[in-house]
């Protein structure tokens, strides 16, 4: 649960066990550190300005692996973004508060066919 714990979020014993026989998984734990060690996002950064579509950056309020400030800077040099502060959730927001993140991709789905049917 330290780990977890590390993330700035609370899961309930099930989610620990799940991210726990994740980490016993020697191909996950393998699969994870090769993407990490892969990343590269400078080609991801020099084109983010030319995004037309709406992105909307959330983020966990309580987030200890990746600070909220960072989707708030990215959110403001993006012309069609917006920041989404998630009150109380961590960076494992998805898992602490399912209920909410779905809410934020359904709204955002709506949002998006309203766009595109005014955009018609």
């Amino acid at each position: 649960g330290h780990l977890i714990a590390s993330t700035g979020s609370r899961l309930d014993d099930a989610g620990v066990a799940h991210y726990r026989g994740l980490m016993g998984q020697p191909d996950h734990v393998r699969g994870v550190l090769d993407m990490l060690a892969n990343w590269r996002l400078d080609s991801l950064q020099a084109q983010l300005p030319r995004l037309q579509l709406p992105l909307w950056l959330a983020a966990g309020l309580s987030d200890r692996t990746v600070a909220p400030v960072r989707s708030l800077e990215l959110a403001r040099r993006l012309r069609h973004a917006r920041f989404v502060p998630l009150q109380g959730l961590g960076h494992l927001a998805h898992e602490e508060a399912p209920e909410v993140v779905n809410g934020l991709l359904m709204a955002l789905w709506d949002h998006t066919r309203h766009q595109a049917a005014a955009d018609v």
